[in-house]
């Protein structure tokens, strides 16, 4: 597919309306564009309709809704602030979408028959118990159903790349976390460590401290027949 876009916005303010900005066709991107202070009755400072509409490094106030996703389909948000809605922060009908590395208050979203993706780009730094990165290290995460999310090593600075992991699923009145998520780190010479975390804010870096294991055999002398 192409990933070109029929209509971009970028980098606009819009404030003290009654409705806030609406997008309604098709293949939309829209970036870095403050939308607040909307006060009409019901109103959004956001709605979202069509396909493919990407809405990235925003921000939404509004005295009403904040995101509203109505008759959407494969809507992304993305790296945006959800902040100060009256009502619910995200409001779908009839749609599908996902969240990405986005602020938002998770007990204030609204659903019917629609289904929500919430991600978050997560890290994890592997250390001994000096602070000190450990290089090479094996890393591998899954989620609260065993599923694996991720497996590397890490880097000489004991870091690995940032990767996506999902928190929870919200379709129409049930929610279907994900998380909290296990991360273990290991690595020939220490040990193992295995940890539960939750993973519910953008670009969360997880620290697993590994302790050396003492592999000298043990020195027997005078041993008698």
């Amino acid at each position: 597919g192409s990933n070109s876009y029929k209509i971009s916005v970028f980098n606009n303010t819009v404030t003290n309306g009654v409705n806030g900005v609406s997008f309604e066709s098709n293949d939309i991107v829209s970036s870095f564009n403050r939308i607040s202070l909307f006060s009409g009755l019901g109103s959004s400072a956001f709605t979202v309709g069509g396909k493919n509409v990407v809405l990235n490094n925003e921000t939404s106030s509004s005295n009403a809704y904040g995101i509203r996703l109505f008759a959407a389909a494969n809507a992304t948000i993305i790296n945006s602030s959800i902040i100060n809605s009256s009502y619910e922060d995200i409001d779908l009908l009839s749609s599908s979408g996902a969240l990405l590395d986005t602020f938002f208050n998770n007990s204030k979203i609204s659903s019917f028959i629609s289904t929500l993706v919430v991600n978050y780009s997560i890290r994890v730094n592997v250390t001994n118990s000096s602070g000190f990165g450990i290089a090479m290290a094996n890393v591998n995460v899954s989620d609260s159903d065993g599923e694996r999310v991720f497996d590397t090593i890490t880097e000489a600075s004991g870091l690995t790349n940032f990767f996506v992991a999902t928190s929870f699923n919200q379709t129409d009145f049930t929610t279907y976390n994900f998380t909290p998520h296990n991360f273990t780190a290991s690595k020939t010479g220490f040990g193992t460590n295995s940890t539960n975390f939750s993973v519910n804010l953008p670009f969360q870096m997880f620290t697993l401290v590994l302790t050396p294991v003492d592999n000298t055999p043990p020195n027997i002398s005078n041993v008698s027949a």
